[in-house]
């Protein structure tokens, strides 16, 4: 199960303001569009209101839109995106850091969350 993590930046509040800025944004503008389309919709065929416009970007953004390296080129996003499998070795006290001990770190992460997998020869760990 992933767990949120943070980064010690506000860009969690500074963009999902813009979002819901991006959000009033697009509903104001799907409803000018529709009213100038001389059709009667019927009652059940309603207009997408801003929270599920800001539930679908804010989606976006957090599985996708955040890797975008053009987005760290600006500044706008400072968590660093370590997904992936990590290949090393680690040394453990139990003998008394003798000998390496191969390992595989299996990181996913949104934007806001993270699961982090250490797999070694004999035990498996995850993030709590």
């Amino acid at each position: 199960m992933m767990r949120p993590y943070n980064t010690n930046t506000n860009e969690h509040r500074s963009i999902t303001l813009f979002l819901g800025a991006v959000s009033i944004l697009l509903a104001w503008l799907i409803q000018w569009g529709v009213r100038q389309i001389p059709i009667n919709f019927p009652w059940w065929a309603e207009l997408p209101s801003v929270m599920p416009i800001f539930g679908v970007l804010y989606l976006l953004f957090d599985k996708w839109v955040w890797r975008w390296n053009l987005l760290r080129t600006l500044g706008i996003v400072a968590a660093p995106d370590l997904q992936g499998a990590w290949k090393g070795h680690l040394r453990s006290s139990y003998d008394d850091l003798s000998q390496k001990h191969p390992v595989q770190v299996t990181i996913g992460q949104t934007w806001t969350r993270m699961l982090i997998t250490l797999e070694a020869t004999k035990s498996v760990s995850y993030s709590v």
